[in-house]
Protein backbone atom coordinates (compact mmCIF):
# COMPACT_ATOMS: atom_id res chain seq x y z
CA UNK A 1 0.00 0.00 0.00
CA UNK A 2 2.83 2.22 0.64
CA UNK A 3 4.18 1.80 -2.47
CA UNK A 4 1.26 2.69 -4.51
CA UNK A 5 0.83 5.68 -2.52
CA UNK A 6 4.10 6.89 -2.83
CA UNK A 7 3.73 6.09 -6.91
CA UNK A 8 0.67 8.12 -7.19
CA UNK A 9 2.95 10.77 -5.06
CA UNK A 10 6.03 11.16 -7.48
CA UNK A 11 3.51 10.53 -10.97
CA UNK A 12 1.57 13.85 -9.29
CA UNK A 13 4.62 15.80 -8.77
CA UNK A 14 6.18 15.08 -12.21
CA UNK A 15 2.47 15.87 -14.10
CA UNK A 16 2.25 19.14 -11.85
CA UNK A 17 6.12 19.73 -12.46
CA UNK A 18 5.72 19.53 -16.23
CA UNK A 19 2.74 21.74 -16.39
CA UNK A 20 3.26 24.52 -14.38
CA UNK A 21 7.01 24.27 -14.43
CA UNK A 22 9.40 27.44 -14.84
CA UNK A 23 11.91 25.52 -16.72
CA UNK A 24 14.95 27.62 -15.98
CA UNK A 25 16.40 25.20 -14.06
CA UNK A 26 17.00 22.80 -16.62
CA UNK A 27 19.05 25.39 -18.41
CA UNK A 28 21.13 25.92 -15.58
CA UNK A 29 21.32 22.00 -15.28
CA UNK A 30 22.49 22.34 -19.35
CA UNK A 31 24.93 24.76 -19.13
CA UNK A 32 26.54 23.30 -16.00
CA UNK A 33 27.18 26.78 -14.68
CA UNK A 34 26.49 28.00 -11.51
CA UNK A 35 25.80 31.78 -13.49
CA UNK A 36 23.37 34.20 -11.52
CA UNK A 37 20.84 37.02 -12.89
CA UNK A 38 23.24 39.85 -11.86
CA UNK A 39 26.60 38.00 -13.94
CA UNK A 40 24.78 36.97 -17.04
CA UNK A 41 22.86 39.15 -19.62
CA UNK A 42 23.88 41.85 -16.88
CA UNK A 43 23.24 45.15 -18.96
CA UNK A 44 26.24 46.68 -17.37
CA UNK A 45 28.44 44.14 -19.36
CA UNK A 46 26.93 44.05 -22.75
CA UNK A 47 25.81 46.38 -25.21
CA UNK A 48 22.08 47.30 -24.72
CA UNK A 49 20.86 50.01 -27.02
CA UNK A 50 16.94 51.92 -26.28
CA UNK A 51 15.33 53.36 -28.78
CA UNK A 52 12.31 55.70 -27.33
CA UNK A 53 8.76 55.72 -29.45
CA UNK A 54 6.43 57.98 -29.84
CA UNK A 55 2.85 56.21 -31.30
CA UNK A 56 2.29 59.91 -32.44
CA UNK A 57 5.42 59.53 -34.38
CA UNK A 58 4.81 56.16 -35.08
CA UNK A 59 0.60 55.26 -35.09
CA UNK A 60 0.97 51.85 -37.40
CA UNK A 61 3.66 50.12 -34.49
CA UNK A 62 -0.07 49.44 -32.91
CA UNK A 63 0.48 50.51 -29.21
CA UNK A 64 -2.60 52.14 -28.48
CA UNK A 65 -1.91 55.41 -26.32
CA UNK A 66 0.96 54.08 -24.47
CA UNK A 67 4.28 55.79 -24.91
CA UNK A 68 7.21 53.00 -24.94
CA UNK A 69 10.84 52.33 -25.64
CA UNK A 70 12.47 49.08 -27.29
CA UNK A 71 15.54 48.13 -25.08
CA UNK A 72 17.84 45.77 -27.08
CA UNK A 73 20.69 43.77 -25.41
CA UNK A 74 23.58 41.89 -27.65
CA UNK A 75 24.32 39.64 -25.29
CA UNK A 76 23.68 36.37 -25.54
CA UNK A 77 21.19 34.44 -22.81
CA UNK A 78 18.56 31.91 -22.29
CA UNK A 79 14.43 33.11 -22.78
CA UNK A 80 13.99 33.05 -18.99
CA UNK A 81 16.59 34.78 -17.96
CA UNK A 82 16.05 37.80 -20.59
CA UNK A 83 12.87 37.53 -19.58
CA UNK A 84 14.10 38.18 -15.82
CA UNK A 85 16.30 41.29 -17.38
CA UNK A 86 13.19 43.00 -19.19
CA UNK A 87 11.32 42.61 -16.01
CA UNK A 88 14.13 44.27 -13.90
CA UNK A 89 13.45 47.57 -16.63
CA UNK A 90 9.65 47.11 -15.67
CA UNK A 91 8.91 45.82 -18.74
CA UNK A 92 8.58 42.27 -21.14
CA UNK A 93 10.15 40.53 -23.55
CA UNK A 94 8.78 42.48 -26.83
CA UNK A 95 5.27 41.27 -27.88
CA UNK A 96 4.53 42.00 -31.57
CA UNK A 97 1.11 42.69 -32.69
CA UNK A 98 1.45 43.63 -36.63
CA UNK A 99 4.02 43.45 -39.47
CA UNK A 100 4.98 47.26 -38.72
CA UNK A 101 5.91 46.15 -35.04
CA UNK A 102 7.69 43.16 -36.87
CA UNK A 103 9.65 45.10 -39.21
CA UNK A 104 10.54 47.60 -36.86
CA UNK A 105 12.11 45.55 -34.23
CA UNK A 106 13.87 43.62 -37.26
CA UNK A 107 15.27 47.15 -39.00
CA UNK A 108 16.14 48.54 -35.41
CA UNK A 109 18.43 45.63 -34.38
CA UNK A 110 19.66 45.38 -37.34
CA UNK A 111 20.81 49.07 -37.86
CA UNK A 112 22.74 48.66 -34.03
CA UNK A 113 23.70 45.29 -34.66
CA UNK A 114 24.33 43.86 -38.19
CA UNK A 115 26.44 40.57 -36.74
CA UNK A 116 22.89 39.42 -34.88
CA UNK A 117 20.54 36.92 -36.53
CA UNK A 118 17.95 35.72 -33.83
CA UNK A 119 16.87 37.57 -31.05
CA UNK A 120 13.96 36.73 -28.26
CA UNK A 121 10.66 38.19 -28.40
CA UNK A 122 7.78 37.54 -25.62
CA UNK A 123 5.79 34.66 -27.61
CA UNK A 124 6.12 31.05 -25.18
CA UNK A 125 4.10 28.11 -24.76
CA UNK A 126 3.77 27.16 -21.35
CA UNK A 127 3.63 22.88 -21.67
CA UNK A 128 3.41 20.64 -24.11
CA UNK A 129 -0.05 21.14 -25.24
CA UNK A 130 -0.36 24.60 -23.69
CA UNK A 131 -0.78 27.22 -26.85
CA UNK A 132 1.37 30.37 -27.70
CA UNK A 133 1.06 33.12 -25.46
CA UNK A 134 2.46 36.48 -25.15
CA UNK A 135 4.87 36.91 -22.24
CA UNK A 136 2.98 40.75 -21.41
CA UNK A 137 -0.31 38.95 -21.09
CA UNK A 138 -1.40 40.22 -24.38
CA UNK A 139 -3.71 38.45 -26.75
CA UNK A 140 -1.40 37.03 -29.48
CA UNK A 141 -3.30 38.52 -32.24
CA UNK A 142 -0.25 38.45 -35.09
CA UNK A 143 2.21 35.75 -36.16
CA UNK A 144 4.81 35.91 -38.85
CA UNK A 145 5.99 32.32 -38.51
CA UNK A 146 8.75 31.03 -41.14
CA UNK A 147 7.69 27.73 -42.82
CA UNK A 148 7.80 24.50 -40.51
CA UNK A 149 7.64 26.74 -37.72
CA UNK A 150 6.54 25.88 -34.58
CA UNK A 151 8.14 23.48 -33.80
CA UNK A 152 7.45 20.47 -31.16
CA UNK A 153 7.01 20.82 -28.12
CA UNK A 154 10.37 20.98 -27.47
CA UNK A 155 10.84 24.15 -28.87
CA UNK A 156 8.71 26.39 -26.72
CA UNK A 157 9.94 29.96 -27.23
CA UNK A 158 10.59 32.35 -30.29
CA UNK A 159 12.96 34.49 -31.77
CA UNK A 160 12.93 36.86 -34.29
CA UNK A 161 14.91 36.54 -37.45
CA UNK A 162 16.59 39.52 -38.11
CA UNK A 163 17.60 39.20 -41.35
CA UNK A 164 13.78 37.76 -42.98
CA UNK A 165 11.61 39.49 -39.80
CA UNK A 166 10.07 35.38 -39.78
CA UNK A 167 9.12 33.86 -36.18
CA UNK A 168 11.43 30.85 -35.16
CA UNK A 169 10.57 28.05 -32.65
CA UNK A 170 13.71 27.57 -30.42
CA UNK A 171 14.44 25.49 -27.04
CA UNK A 172 14.15 28.11 -24.12
CA UNK A 173 17.56 27.30 -23.10
CA UNK A 174 19.29 28.44 -26.01
CA UNK A 175 21.29 31.85 -25.80
CA UNK A 176 20.35 34.47 -27.95
CA UNK A 177 20.78 38.87 -27.97
CA UNK A 178 16.75 39.62 -26.77
CA UNK A 179 14.81 42.96 -27.03
CA UNK A 180 12.35 44.24 -24.61
CA UNK A 181 9.33 46.97 -24.62
CA UNK A 182 9.07 48.82 -21.89
CA UNK A 183 6.31 51.11 -21.39
CA UNK A 184 6.38 54.71 -19.71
Amino acid sequence: MFTLLLMVFLVGSVSAQTIGEDYEDDCDAQENTETSLQSEGNSEECQNISMALDTTAYPKIGLGDERCYYRFFSCSTNFYRAQKWCRHYHGNLSSIHNINTNNFIEHFVSRVNRHVRFIWIGVRRNGWTCPLRNVDGSRLDFTNWAWGNPKNFLHRCTALNIRNGKWYSFHCCARLPYICTIRY
